[in-house]
């Protein structure tokens, strides 16, 4: 909950921001695909790509697993720039918690268990100020979603796991510069 925290204290206080300007604007979303993945590249050839010989997990030296409410509750600050469409949640409380001195393993599956009431925060608030106002197809809708994001979770979680054991993320950052390039060029 306290990783939970400063999303929810700012997702409150930004929301009408956050959906009124910055949801649905292509440009934002585009430039954060960009920049994030050019930050996650940086970030490894930065942190990792110089240890990755001396560490079986590709970790920097003084990392851990303790996961202490004020690395918590940093990685929820970090977790907080993903309000800005574009930027990956996880991507965001990865590296958030890499920053912190955390080993991957530990930092991958915390930032898949703050998911949880993050996203159930974000809903249920989007949701009251909505004032629950769908129709019984968008029940369907929204229903249908969460059952396909929560299996896609669990295999997305046991995919990244193993693969941060022996991966660095270079591989997402091209990625999301592809996406951002392809999206950029066909619709924009």
């Amino acid at each position: 909950m306290v990783g939970f925290l400063p999303a929810g204290v700012l997702g409150f206080l930004f929301f009408d921001y956050i959906k009124g300007t910055l949801v649905g604007n292509e440009w934002v979303t585009v430039l954060a695909l960009f920049g994030g993945g050019i930050f996650l590249i940086y970030y490894e050839r930065m942190f990792y790509d110089r240890s990755a010989s001396a560490n079986l997990d590709h970790s920097p030296s003084g990392v851990d697993s303790h996961l202490s409410i004020k690395r918590a509750f940093l990685i929820g600050l970090a977790q907080s720039v993903s309000m800005i469409p574009g930027v990956s949640r996880a991507a965001a409380t990865i590296v958030g918690g890499l920053l912190v001195g955390l080993n991957k393993k530990t930092v991958v599956e915390f930032s898949f268990l703050l998911a949880i009431p993050t996203v159930l925060g974000a809903t249920t608030l989007d949701l009251v100020k909505s004032d629950f106002s769908f129709t019984q197809q968008e029940w369907m809708v929204l229903s249908v979603g969460f059952i396909g994001s929560f299996i896609t979770a669990i295999a997305a979680i046991k995919f990244l796991i193993s693969w941060v054991q022996t991966h660095n993320f270079s591989a997402f950052g091209v990625y999301r510069i592809a996406v951002a390039v392809l999206y950029g060029l066909v619709f924009l």
